[in-house]
């Protein structure tokens, strides 16, 4: 059974399913389901919607988080372009679960074909008399990667710089425009309508018992069909390198979960995807899996994810704005190896960006970097 149902008649279903169900009910059973979060930190969904059911503060809001600004992941993409009607669903559901009347879907500009076909599902609704005192309103987002960080996408809603903000106060309590607010990934809405319609039970008969469902991935790299893929939480990075037609040359090391996320080499590449085995250095993030096989310029690829880090810091904060550029500036000026000196300065950067920036980005900025240089300290750093 799939949970990206490919009719819109079951989303319609859900809809009506959950119009006889009372908030709490509908709150229990996402919780009883286990969603996590698909947009990268696996944060419990229902606990999400519960914290902003719980608040007094009215009126209450519901943000789809479709700024997908983490490289080569599509999932998002391929979600609103193909299923725009189940991640609409979801939103619904979520609406009558805290009493919210404004939803708002802030997504990429780029993602044109996205953007038409929600139009399109929303006079669906409309037609459907599915939507009545509620208002969807499609916000087309500014590129970049911090854009997708939720109090940073919140500013930009509210037409203000794109940074994030100070926690706390948290989301849940003070939200878009300071109200009280769930911000849900694409792929978190549209797991929705499948647990309210088939239930939380059915739902965990799919992948482990603390990261139950299934999950679309962006697999990219050295593969010879690249694309995005639906799996269940607990197959290894060996049976995705199958489901995707095996790899282009030897594989070196995958990357987990973007890059912000993990080195992982093919001794690891039975460790079950999901959240429990971040701990083993496999990451779920926002489901990106990229494999670099033995051609690999180590350094290249180290260049290219710090230079995006790069340039994708807001600048708010010293050690993120400064940190990932001098990393970068490093490696760019690295020929085949580092050099001692050059790795004790990389050494002290890590740790300023990790225990000292503002935001995710600055403290996952080197996640990747130091997981390749220990993976493969020999090849990238001269004795």
């Amino acid at each position: 059974m799939e949970i990206f149902i490919k009719d819109r008649k079951f989303v319609f279903k859900a809809l009506k399913k959950a119009k006889f169900l009372i908030p709490d009910k509908i709150i229990s059973e996402v919780k009883a389901s286990g969603l996590r979060g698909r947009g990268g930190a696996g944060f419990p969904a229902g606990l999400k919607w519960e914290l902003v059911s719980k608040e007094n503060s009215t009126p209450k809001y519901i943000v789809c988080n479709a700024h997908e600004g983490e490289p080569e992941t599509l999932k998002d993409k391929y979600l609103l372009e193909n299923f725009p009607y189940l991640v609409l669903g979801g939103m619904l559901i979520a609406a009558k679960a805290i009493n919210s009347k404004d939803l708002f879907i802030t997504i990429k500009k780029t993602y044109k074909k996205a953007i038409v076909n929600l139009k399109k599902e929303i006079l669906n609704l409309k037609k459907a008399g599915l939507l009545k005192d509620l208002k969807i309103t499609i916000f087309p987002a500014e590129l970049g990667y911090i854009g997708g960080e939720e109090t940073a996408l919140l500013n930009e809603l509210e037409g203000k710089r794109i940074e994030p903000r100070i926690k706390p106060p948290f989301v849940s309590q003070a939200g878009l425009f300071r109200k009280p607010t769930i911000v849900n990934n694409v792929e978190s809405f549209a797991n929705t309508p499948f647990i309210i319609a088939k239930g939380a039970k059915e739902f965990r008969k799919f992948g482990t018992k603390n990261s139950p469902g299934k999950k679309l991935i962006t697999v990219s790299g050295n593969v010879k069909n690249p694309g995005v893929y639906e799996i269940e939480f607990g197959q290894t990075l060996n049976e995705i390198l199958e489901i995707v037609g095996k790899a282009k040359g030897k594989i070196k090391f995958a990357l987990t979960g973007g890059f912000a996320g993990t080195v992982v080499t093919p001794e690891k590449f039975d460790i079950p995807f999901e959240y429990d085995s971040g701990r083993l250095g496999v990451c779920v993030g926002a489901g990106t899996i990229i494999f670099y096989n033995e051609k690999t310029n180590l350094l290249g690829a180290l260049k290219t994810w710090l230079e995006f880090f790069k340039d994708q810091s807001c600048g708010q904060c010293t050690p993120c704005r400064e940190g990932t550029f001098r990393l970068y500036e490093i490696i760019k000026n690295s020929k085949d190896k580092i050099s001692q000196k050059d790795f004790e300065k990389i050494k002290d950067l890590f740790f300023s960006l990790e225990n000292s920036s503002f935001c995710p980005l600055g403290a996952s900025a080197s996640m990747a970097a130091r997981g390749l240089i220990k993976a493969f300290y020999k090849e990238l750093v001269s004795e």
